[in-house]
């Protein structure tokens, strides 16, 4: 099944790869190869695996997650450049990397141990092995959606855009706005990476897709039972909390509300109250969510139209 590839990864239960833009990922891809052979054209586009391989199906307790996390030959940035090392660059090929910006980055995230064997980011380790082989391009994330003097100098901005940051002001930008993710018991609670450092210190371009973010979020209520279900028993391996309908359900109404996409978030809240009813707790959290949105939609009314 092809969603096996983008669901069962390292660090399910996360559920980022869920976002619609990497399943049409890999339909392109195979649809672009189907073309090509229908042409008898030789060349085909390879799609490579970049994280250390696991079976869910044999990962039964926390024990044998951890052997995976901590096996020193399977540490995801190593494991990552490796491949990149071996089927690209040793054959003079070219390839592109899809990964988290805080694997992509010029410079290392944390400055004290991290939990894999090295802190070197997948791009750290392939500039060592062959200079100037990489250039790194950041999308311009939800996160810019907390900075209105950001989304101010971006408006009127085609969409999209790619901005070389080297000499462009963006390049000056503080690289934390951007890049990387919030980090736990590493670098103290909650720290981002990146401070001091400038966006241009850590990526070589920026990619503007506007301030929808469509594709950034699963569709509402995407998850069906037995996947649902998959992801709680991952959980509970992780002692994590596990996760009803009605709570990822609801988090997803939230999202799209923080993706400003205001109208999708009202009608996904309407469908949660024709579900049967939910606990107390769930059912005024939901009466919450509501009231806010329609306060929201009210305010809508007047506000200026966002950059798009």
């Amino acid at each position: 099944m092809l969603r096996a590839v983008w669901r069962d990864t390292v660090v399910s239960p996360q559920m980022t790869w869920d976002a619609p833009v990497y399943e049409r990922i890999f339909r392109t891809v195979r649809d672009v190869n189907l073309a090509a052979e229908a042409r008898d054209s030789p060349r085909l586009l390879r799609v490579l695996a970049g994280d250390p391989p696991i079976d869910w199906s044999t990962i039964h307790n926390l024990g044998q997650l951890r052997a995976v996390h901590q096996d020193p030959t399977l540490d995801r940035d190593a494991h990552f450049a490796a491949v990149v090392e071996q089927e690209v660059l040793r054959k003079g090929r070219r390839a592109l990397l899809v990964a988290g910006s805080g694997h992509l980055a010029r410079r290392n995230l944390w400055t004290s141990p991290a939990p894999n064997p090295s802190p070197d980011t997948v791009t750290v380790r392939l500039l060592r092995i062959e200079p100037d082989s990489v250039h790194v391009i950041s999308t311009l994330s939800s996160r810019i959606l907390e900075h209105q003097d950001l989304l101010a100098r971006l408006e009127g901005a085609a969409v999209p855009s790619l901005f070389p940051l080297k000499g462009h002001w963006l390049g000056e930008w503080p690289a934390s706005d951007f890049a990387g993710v919030r980090r736990y018991h590493v670098q103290g609670p909650g720290k981002w990476p990146f401070e001091g450092f400038s966006f241009s210190q850590v990526a070589d371009s920026a990619l503007f897709l506007g301030t929808r973010f469509t594709d950034s979020l699963p569709p509402f209520d995407y998850q069906d039972e037995a996947y649902r279900e998959e992801l709680n028993r991952r959980r509970r391996i992780l002692g994590a909390p596990e996760r009803t309908r009605w709570v990822d359900a609801i988090a997803q109404v939230e999202d799209l509300r923080d993706a400003g996409r205001l109208a999708e978030a009202i009608e996904a809240a309407k469908t949660i109250q024709t579900w049967a009813s939910g606990s107390a707790h769930q059912n005024e959290s939901l009466r919450r969510l509501r009231d806010q949105l329609d306060e929201l939609a009210r305010q809508g009314a007047e506000a200026p139209a966002p950059v798009r």
